[in-house]
C-alpha cells in the first residue's frame, strides 16, 4: 500500500494543482499506517513550488502541513476504523 500511496502522491505533485495534492496526502495519511513520507513530500514541494517570500514572510508552509497531516492522523487512527 505504501508503494502505490507513493506513486499517486509523486504523480499528483508533479501533474496535479497542489490543493488536489494536499486533498490525496490527508487521505494517504489518514488511510496508510505510518505514511512518514509525506513529510518528505512536504519538503518536496516546498523545494519545488515555494517561494523565497513566502506566505506573511514563511516559506514552508508545505512542510508544515504535511507534519500536521500526519499529526492529525497519528491522533485519529485509534478513533476511527479506515485504512490497513
Amino acid at each position: 500500500m505504501h508503494i502505490i500511496g507513493n506513486g499517486v502522491l509523486v504523480i499528483s505533485l508533479f501533474f496535479l494543482p497542489w490543493w488536489i495534492t494536499f486533498i490525496i496526502a490527508l487521505g494517504a495519511t489518514l488511510y496508510i499506517r505510518n505514511f512518514y513520507e509525506v513529510i518528505i513530500y512536504g519538503i518536496f514541494f516546498d523545494a519545488l513550488y515555494g517561494t523565497s517570500v513566502g506566505l506573511h514572510g514563511f516559506s514552508y508552509w508545505g512542510t508544515t502541513t504535511a507534519i500536521i497531516f500526519f499529526m492529525c492522523a497519528f491522533m485519529l487512527r485509534d478513533k476511527i476504523s479506515i485504512g490497513e
